[in-house]
Parts: C-alpha cells; structure tokens; sequence
C-alpha cells in the first residue's frame, strides 16, 4: 500500500524547487542592479570630479588676476576688478552648486545601494531557509524508503516463520496421535513420544519468540 504522506511530501519538493528558483532571479536581478547602480555612481563621480577640477582651476586663475589688478592703479584698473570679482563670485557658486549636487547625488546612490544590498542579504536568507526546508523534507523522504525497504524482508521472514510454526503444529499434532496410538505398546515408546513432542514444543517456543522480536523491532518508529 502507498504511503498517503508522499504525495504531500513530492508536492512541498515542488513548491520550494519553484520558490528557490524565484529567489535565485531575484538575487540575480539584485546583482545586475547593484552592479548598474555602482556604474552610474562612478561615473557620476568622475564627471563631477573633472567639473570640480575645471572650477577650482578657475578660481585660481581669477585670484591670480586680482593679485595683478591690485597693484594696478587708475579707474579702467578698478572697472576690470569689479568685472573680475563678479566673475569670480559667479564661478565659485557654480562650484559650491557643484560640490553640493555631488554630495546629494552621492547620498542619493549610496542609499540605493544600501537598499539592494539589504534586499539581496534577505533573499539570500530566504534561499538559505528554503533549502534547509527542502533538505529536511528529501531527508524524511530518503528515510521513509529506507524503512519501507527495511520493513519488507521483515514481512517476508514473518511469514516465513510462520509457515514453519503452523508445519511444526502439524508435526505436534501428529506426534500427539502417534503417542495415544502406541501408549499401550510400553514405556520405551511412551517415553519417546514424549520426547518428540517436547523437542516440538521446544522449537514452537523458540520461534515464537523470534516472531515476537521481529514484530517489536517492526514497531519501532
């Protein structure tokens, strides 16, 4: 007869082999994300870095022209100061936009990051957990066979013994008609009667207790 366990136990095999293989695309997918995540932040980084480069070169420039204007005298003198200064101002907020638009941007991929990352550990936990599963329920499948395969032998060596306890009964039976047949023939053959039939005896408690040890250890668990 089938175990009626087993189609439950094949059917949760199914789920968690279709549930493992969900988890492995979406980790996978998290790869691919984290890897296009660290792309884009690195280039980000490198564009702003040469605008900074580029700004910063600027402004070392424009204070060159102050320090020059400076010793200059006169009114057209004082005219390209202002120009220069305004000019100055104007690229030195653009850097400050700049190093603040790198800072936000930065934040900005680096909790995306932070969020794939935490998403993959927990599908990563979650795989982890569902192979346990999956193991635990193969492992208590493999062990129900082998106890099927255990429990078949002993099934048929029952039935064996049993067969030879009945033929030994009959052996018994017929040594009992033997034995009244011949009671009055003398004790020489009262006392071999007897004899037979406790060697027969002997041998039916033998086996019996043979029976009884092999059903005990076919009822263990």
């Amino acid at each position: 007869m089938s175990d009626p366990l087993t189609p439950n136990v094949e059917n949760k095999l199914n789920d968690l082999n279709k549930k493992i293989a969900e988890i492995k695309k979406k980790i996978q997918l998290s790869e691919g994300q984290r890897k296009a995540n660290f792309e884009e932040y690195e280039a980000r980084k490198h564009e702003y870095a040469e605008k900074i480069v580029s700004l910063k070169q600027s402004i070392r420039e424009l204070y060159t022209e102050y320090a020059n204007i400076q010793n200059n005298e006169g009114k057209s003198a004082g005219r390209v100061h202002t120009r220069r200064s305004a000019s100055a101002h104007e690229k030195k907020r653009n850097l400050d936009e700049t190093i603040a638009k790198v800072q936000e941007d930065n934040v900005r991929l680096r909790k995306k990051y932070d969020l794939i990352k935490y998403q993959r550990k927990k599908r990563q936990q979650r795989l982890h957990a569902l192979l346990e599963e999956y193991g635990q329920l193969v492992s208590d499948k493999m062990q129900k066979i082998f106890k099927k395969k255990i429990e078949n032998p002993l099934r048929t060596k029952i039935v064996k013994l049993e067969v030879r306890l009945e033929h030994i009964r009959m052996l018994q039976i017929k040594a009992n008609i033997a034995r009244m047949k011949y009671r009055s023939m003398g004790s020489d053959f009262q006392e071999k009667s007897v004899f037979y039939a406790s060697t027969l005896k002997n041998l039916e408690d033998e086996i019996k207790e043979q029976v009884n040890e092999i059903k005990r250890l076919q009822a263990r668990p």
